[in-house]
């Protein structure tokens, strides 16, 4: 009986995978910055410091608009809000792609992250709304699985792009691509008949349950996003690692998680998204250790494991996250909720990201320094997330079903 209660129907596959598709276009276009980072700081000859300022403007920008987009968003149709962003966001990644200095691009991922920023919220609500809290955890699991498909597909794919044409390729590729996954999203997303209550937005803030959302939110950004984006530029500068070898680093860690995230999905749903959270958040600090102090001395094959399980545990953490997190507000404003939320997110990661520079220091051979005591930053925000997990209570869930 459990097995048949966890399936989905065929409406159910196509609405996870059109939002999947979404997910894969967005995350890929976020992503593919990072790896490029080597490339992008020889080209405009800039610094690190200046890298992490393309980075974090994206995800400043994104913050931004989903904290005014958070004010008004219930009162409009998911489905339809959820594409209208989409093409403003392809339209504005088509930009990236020809960006010809650091300060176009600069301007470029601002834009973008003003539509991207959106994106993320808006297709969590769609799942909030869609699925029942026992069936969440796996629905969310399908579709942050896309995180996987990015990085097995899309990274990959888009760095080969790049070594054999140029950096911003890829940009004009996914443009392309995100129409395709567009039209099949117009057809798989149903045009729901949840009537939209209008609200006070001060309901956000005045629930003291939510706040424990917010704060898991944020230190999971602090946590990952102080890692993340220097992940390329160190191992390409500080270890044997090439920027040739950076496709098969998404590319094993990719493959790993695809598997793991939707294995996360229904171990959350069937013992408990918060205990679930606990071993793969606890187990997460091994890797963000080893990922920091790897050198010269490390063999791509031993690199390689280091990274895989790095992606295996921070991008699996987030289904039973974004499992609770969804469940912790009233539906009639899981829209301005999410979206709030999404600001905090992105606000989070761009400080992390500013954070985390200012801990790096670069030598005159681009070798890093100081990426040790970005570690032990992360660790400790992770400490504080899963603090954060234990106090969250959720709306309206029967005692009897797991948390």
């Amino acid at each position: 009986m459990e097995s048949k209660k966890l399936k989905f129907t065929k409406k159910e596959k196509y609405l996870v995978s059109a939002l999947a598709g979404l997910q894969f276009t967005h995350m890929v276009d976020f992503m593919i910055l990072m790896p490029l980072g080597p490339v992008i700081i020889e080209q405009f000859n800039i610094t690190n410091a200046q890298f992490s300022y393309v980075v974090s403007a994206y995800t400043f920008s994104a913050g931004i608009s989903a904290l005014f987009a958070s004010t008004f968003i219930d009162r409009y149709n998911r489905k339809k809000s959820l594409l209208v962003v989409f093409l403003g966001f392809l339209f504005s990644t088509l930009l990236c792609g020809f960006s010809n200095s650091f300060y176009v691009l600069l301007a470029a991922r601002i834009i973008t992250g003003a539509f991207g920023g959106l994106i993320n919220s808006m297709s969590y609500s769609i799942i909030g709304d869609s699925f029942v809290y026992e069936r969440r955890g796996s629905a969310m699991g399908v579709v942050m699985a896309a995180f996987s498909a990015a990085t097995v597909i899309g990274i990959p794919v888009s760095l080969m792009i790049a070594n054999h044409f140029k950096w911003n390729y890829p940009f004009i590729v996914l443009f392309i691509l995100g129409f395709i996954f567009m039209f099949y999203a117009l057809y798989a997303i149903p045009l729901s008949d949840r009537i939209h209550q209008k609200h006070a937005y001060s309901d956000i803030f005045t629930n003291k349950n939510h706040y424990p959302a917010f704060f898991l939110t944020l230190t999971m950004m602090l946590s990952g996003f102080s890692i993340i984006p220097y992940i390329s530029i160190y191992l390409v500068f500080n270890t044997v690692m090439t920027q040739a070898d950076l496709p098969m680093m998404y590319l094993f860690g990719g493959v790993a998680t695809y598997g793991t995230s939707r294995f996360f999905g229904y171990l959350s749903d069937k013992y408990g998204k918060k205990i679930m959270f606990y071993i793969i958040a606890g187990a997460s600090v091994i890797p963000v250790f080893f990922i920091s102090h790897i050198n010269a001395s490390y063999s791509i094959p031993v690199i390689l494991f280091i990274t895989t399980v790095f992606f295996i545990f921070i991008s699996g953490r987030w289904v039973p996250a974004m499992a609770l997190i969804t469940s912790v507000v009233d539906p009639k404003i899981r829209g301005s909720f999410m979206t709030f939320n999404t600001a905090v997110q992105q606000m989070g990661s761009g400080l992390a990201t500013l954070i985390s520079g200012r801990m790096i220091s670069q030598q005159a051979n681009h070798v890093m320094q100081g990426f040790g005591t970005v570690s032990y930053f992360s660790i400790v925000m992770t400490s504080i997330s899963i603090g954060c997990v234990y106090l969250i209570k959720l709306y309206n869930v029967s005692p009897k079903v797991p948390e």
